[in-house]
């Protein structure tokens, strides 16, 4: 099996909607578009973490035109309690590796974007002109 680096789904919208981005960190691109359509990509710099593509949840609810996009955080946090220092020192640094989500959604669309760590870029207009 081939390790892969990208999610890439796609939603045909009425118009525009609201788009709600969860990740305890990497980047966050978002931009408008004149289309009706919401293109989310997620993307990993290297294969082995391929596993964080298949758990994060992309949810678009059509009747709303809502968009939730959340990366999965390690619940099991205090678990590593028991481990080494050393140990825990290396899983504390993967622990904060995340994907990266590229959103393209129709203009006029609003965007709340929450992340611990991590750029974020939103291009295009967010309003259309009155």
């Amino acid at each position: 099996m081939t390790a892969k680096l990208e999610r890439h789904e796609v939603f045909e919208t009425s118009g525009p909607g609201t788009v709600r981005v969860t990740t305890a960190s990497g980047d966050v691109t978002i931009g408008a578009s004149e289309s009706n359509v919401i293109e989310v990509t997620l993307s990993v710099k290297d294969p082995s973490f391929q596993r964080m593509l298949d758990e994060a949840v992309i949810e678009f609810d059509r009747q709303r035109n809502s968009l939730v996009v959340r990366t999965r955080t390690h619940e099991n946090f205090n678990a590593m309690r028991a481990l080494r220092p050393r140990f825990v020192v290396a899983l504390v640094r993967v622990r904060w590796i995340r994907p990266d989500v590229h959103i393209a959604l129709p203009e006029g669309s609003s965007v709340e974007v929450m992340t611990a760590s991590g750029d974020t870029e939103i291009i295009g207009a967010s309003r259309k002109p009155r």
